[in-house]
This record gives C-alpha cells, structure tokens and sequence, in this order.
C-alpha cells in the first residue's frame, strides 16, 4: 500500500503477520487495487489508529 518492503517472513517460519491481526477492512481496500500489493506492519497499525484516513 505504502509500497515499501513489508518485511515478510512467512516463508522463513515466522512473521510479524502471524501474531499481529490484520483488519478485514483494510484486506477489503486489497481487492479493489488494480496493482497486487503487499501490507507493511506499519500501514496495519497507521489504519489501526484512523481508518478514516486511510485509501488507496
């Protein structure tokens, strides 16, 4: 979304997306972009904090 590295693990194991719940809100706004995109720890908890705020 923000188009920086969301620093993924999940092929190592482990990930920071596994222990931090990602809205199925914000999961939404993933179908709807035209381009495929990865979510950043940091857009997670950017949208966490004001929704309202947030769009592609």
């Amino acid at each position: 979304m923000c188009r920086t590295a969301n620093q993924c693990t999940a092929t190592k194991g482990t990930c920071w997306c596994f222990n931090e719940p990602i809205p199925k809100a914000l999961i939404a706004l993933l179908k709807d972009s035209r381009d495929a995109v990865c979510i950043c720890k940091n857009c997670v908890l950017k949208y966490k904090r004001a929704p309202e705020k947030f769009k592609i």
